[in-house]
């Protein structure tokens, strides 16, 4: 289980950056700014959970 979350933060990351790079540059690929924003942020809460699971120890069972 701690592999999995490991896998999915680093996931998320990449889709966060990814995202922010996008939204940066006005580079929207067959999607518009507000669609983009929300992933972002969806993106980011999922990390942010993602992170917690992870620093509380909730991967070790």
């Amino acid at each position: 289980m701690r592999m999995y979350l490991w896998t999915m933060l680093g996931l998320l990351v990449f889709g966060i950056v990814m995202r922010t790079l996008w939204l940066g540059l006005n580079v929207t690929p067959a999607r518009t700014r507000g669609s983009l924003a929300i992933d972002l942020l969806e993106g980011v809460a999922l990390a942010a959970w993602t992170g917690y699971l992870l620093a509380t120890g909730a991967g070790h069972g």
